[in-house]
């Protein structure tokens, strides 16, 4: 029998079935991928850290009080990468620029896509990428989810504690434009944050 409901899935995880987290797993992978590679720049790093946020999810399901899964697993997603980003200060890398130089693929290309438009979407990637690494990691991550996964943060709602509050992400609606990002670049279309009143 196929389980397909979070709940039962959640509780079948925390008693052992690995069958039922890897549900979960591929439930969110991508979302969870998304936000470590738009966090760190790399996909590679953004692999391991997605890998690392299950991980720890998986060790951590007992302490899941309910509410928004994809919210809780984020959580725990952007806390891998600000994780990530402290071990990098201690460590230096090579930067984004020498990796593209050097050819090294930053994304992987979509088979449906043909050369004009991969040039251009690696270009706008590498546009937001830049843009990105400007912000401080409190901001990127703001930027990211009220960019990138709107409907997904819209969802969870501004108390699952995602993100402190409502009013914090309507704060934050012109950090993409000061880090050079223009509105909806990311190609979305998600409205606009309503202003407080």
């Amino acid at each position: 029998m196929v389980v397909t409901d979070e709940g039962k899935l959640i509780e079948s995880s925390r008693q052992g079935d690995l069958a039922a987290f890897n549900s979960l797993v591929e439930r969110y992978q991508r979302q969870v991928y998304n936000l470590c590679l738009r966090m760190l720049s790399s996909s590679e790093a953004a692999e391991d850290v997605a890998q690392e946020a299950f991980v720890a999810a998986y060790r951590r399901l007992d302490t899941f009080r309910g509410g928004s899964f994809r919210a809780w697993l984020l959580r725990i997603a952007a806390n891998a990468s600000y994780d990530e980003l402290r071990r990098r200060r201690s460590r230096p890398a090579a930067s984004l620029e020498a990796a593209q130089e050097a050819g090294a693929p930053i994304d992987v290309p979509s088979a449906d896509a043909g050369p004009e438009e991969e040039a251009l979407r690696r270009e706008l990637n590498s546009y937001l990428q830049r843009g990105l690494a400007t912000l401080p990691p409190e901001r990127r991550l703001a930027v990211i989810l009220r960019d990138v996964h709107w409907s997904e943060l819209r969802g969870a709602g501004a108390g699952s504690g995602l993100l402190p509050g409502h009013g914090q992400i309507a704060d934050c609606q012109g950090t993409g434009a000061d880090a050079g990002i223009p509105y909806g670049a990311a190609g979305t279309s998600a409205p606009p944050v309503p202003s407080r009143r």
